[in-house]
């Protein structure tokens, strides 16, 4: 096309033109809702890094099937087992509304921590812990300890420690 160009090559050019245009356009769409998949994926925290997005055909539910396996609840120390018993002092003071003064008995729990030493022997700490109410508030107020967690009852009264 050295010459002038003819009416019907110039329609043939904007014809291919405007195919390129829809083309280009469309390619700007898919990369579009690409960008914007990568930046929602990107903000995402997986704790399985491996998932790929896609469910399986045919999801099983969580957990154990009933009747199978043995389930047992944690059980306390033989009292032949407990080498030291330490008496947790009783608390005088509601730390919900701040009040100072004989609080009323509930009850006594026991917490016990087992230290593991390394030469295999075990030594098994009972604590008594009472348990006390606010008179005013009605709130439940635990004895503490330094050794004890604050929140150490119920399920998680069994403590083992390793030491060297």
């Amino acid at each position: 096309m050295t010459g002038e160009l003819t009416e019907r090559d110039l329609f043939e050019i904007a014809r291919r033109q405007a195919e390129q245009i829809e083309q280009l356009q469309a390619e700007i769409v898919r990369l579009k809702k690409k960008i914007e998949q990568l930046k929602r994926k990107k903000h995402r925290k997986y704790a399985a890094p491996f998932n790929r997005e896609t469910r399986k055909a045919d999801l099983q539910p969580s957990g154990r099937r009933v009747g199978t396996g043995t389930f047992t609840y944690k059980t306390p120390p033989e009292p032949e087992q407990v080498q030291a018993i330490v008496a947790v002092p009783t608390p005088n003071t509601c730390s919900t509304c701040g009040y100072t003064g004989e609080l009323v008995f509930k009850q006594m729990d026991k917490a016990w921590i087992t230290d593991l030493k390394a030469e295999g022997a075990r030594l098994i700490t009972e604590y008594h812990v009472p348990v006390m109410v606010c008179p005013i508030c009605g709130q439940t107020v635990r004895g503490e300890h330094a050794d004890l967690a604050p929140d150490q009852c119920g399920a998680t009264a069994l403590v083992v420690n390793r030491r060297p």
